[in-house]
């Protein structure tokens, strides 16, 4: 296995990809998803390295197969100047940043990505406690 440090700084790399990807495309996400909190353990963090080598490897690389239809200056004139909607990349696109975005906050995701008070994080459910 992979130094704790090792895996850590994998994950924040395929993260920040995944997060600007997903940003670029006004999805909404938090920039801290991906984080790693300091206290967890190396077979947590080797899970959730796991999972996110997939995601990179699938939805992601999608979305990168996807942009290469067009040239980043014909992608920003679509942003800029609006009414692309139904152009078949643009729909493509969209379909597979939903799809990415839906698998990175989906329920199934691994625990180290989840926003728990056992990772020293407030979550959802916390605050609905409260």
């Amino acid at each position: 296995m992979q130094s704790k440090a090792v895996m850590t700084q994998r994950i924040k790399q395929y993260g920040d990809e995944i997060i600007e990807a997903l940003r670029s495309e006004d999805a909404k996400i938090r920039p801290t998803h991906f984080d790693v909190p300091e206290d967890a353990d190396g077979t947590t963090i080797k899970e959730g390295l796991d999972w996110l080598v997939g995601v990179y490897g699938s939805e992601y690389r999608e979305i990168v197969r996807i942009k290469a239809l067009q040239s980043s200056e014909i992608w920003a004139r679509y942003k800029r100047w609006g009414g692309f909607e139904e152009h078949r990349e643009v729909v493509l696109l969209r379909r597979a940043i939903h799809t990415l975005r839906m698998k990175v906050v989906s329920r199934d995701r691994p625990e180290l990505f989840k926003k728990t008070k056992t990772h020293a994080r407030t979550s959802h459910k916390v605050n609905a406690a409260q």
